[in-house]
């Protein structure tokens, strides 16, 4: 909002950008309906971000990871995490609780179970809902990909 009104720009602007970005990735949706790029930062300006229920409203969000973006999100950059870095750990930290249930808790789940698109396991969430398919959250949790081995050299 700050570069729309001419106003400093900073570390938290970036930080701005970032949490207008992973709360696409997260829903596929932008926080900020518009059909031309004068709407979008006019919306910016006027309006608060559509919440991720209303923008995926058959995911049950945690208030942690709706916290995140918000504080991300923050009209006034002074609200706003002072590093992209401090934003991605909150972001992080609020999904990965979210994916990754206390293994101790009585009804925990499996990280991962059903395989998604692209062959990653989608995450379960504690009440059984799988994350949406072609979403950050849908992802996150796949563990790492191991690369493929080396092809053997030809022997002569």
């Amino acid at each position: 909002p700050e570069q729309i009104t001419g106003d400093e720009v900073d570390a938290r602007s970036d930080v701005y950008a970032l949490a207008l970005v992973a709360g696409l990735l997260l829903t596929g949706r932008p926080a900020f309906p518009a059909t031309t790029p004068e709407q979008a930062m006019t919306a910016r300006l006027l309006h608060d971000p559509r919440p991720l229920r209303e923008l995926r409203p058959e995911v049950d969000w945690p208030a942690e990871v709706q916290a995140a973006l918000d504080r991300g999100l923050a009209r006034l950059p002074d609200d706003r995490p002072a590093t992209a870095g401090e934003f991605a750990v909150a972001l992080a930290n609020a999904i990965q609780a979210w994916l990754v249930p206390d293994p101790t808790a009585t009804g925990a789940v499996s990280r991962a179970t059903p395989i998604g698109r692209r062959g990653y396991p989608t995450p379960v969430r504690p009440s059984g809902v799988i994350a949406p398919p072609g979403t950050l959250a849908g992802t996150l949790a796949a563990p790492a990909l191991t690369p493929p081995a080396a092809p053997a050299a030809p022997t002569a």
